[in-house]
């Protein structure tokens, strides 16, 4: 995925592309805890990220939930416009029937896309709930990416 996005976004549009993004917080009893963001997409000119994307392999519903939960402490240090959970697997029910977020991280502004791929991922499917320029959800189901 990492090289995708830079291939992409950085060699053609110019955007910057970081993996594994390091954050750091003082808990309570004063030591320091480390926090690393899967990606972040920002402009060179902008200290603040167009987006911040979190990735997951075959999630189960409450890993989901978590990620869901997690992706926004990320968001609150960085500040991106578009905050994304992408979720890649091989069950069958990923696309057609995929689970989205509760309202209370929808109205936060969270975007979901789910990928459905075989195991050489030569077959790919995809279904997305995402927030547009206007703020509407939109909602993409079952689509074929690939091939």
């Amino acid at each position: 995925m990492y090289r995708l996005l830079v291939n992409w976004l950085r060699k053609i549009h110019g955007y910057e592309i970081t993996g594994q993004w390091h954050l750091e917080q003082v808990r309570n009893y004063g030591d320091y805890h480390h926090f690393y963001c899967d990606l972040t997409i920002k402009k060179p000119d902008n200290p603040h990220p167009v987006a911040r994307l979190e990735l997951l392999a075959t999630a189960s519903i409450s890993k989901l939930n978590g990620h869901f939960e997690q992706v926004f402490k990320y968001a609150e240090r960085l500040c991106p416009q578009e905050v994304w959970v992408i979720h890649f697997s091989c069950e069958d029910f990923v696309v057609t029937n995929p689970y989205w977020p509760g309202k209370r991280f929808q109205d936060k502004g969270l975007n979901v896309a789910h990928f459905w791929h075989n195991r050489d991922f030569s077959n790919v499917k995809m279904s997305a709930r995402f927030r547009n320029v206007t703020g509407k959800f939109h909602e993409i189901l079952d689509e074929q990416i690939l091939p």
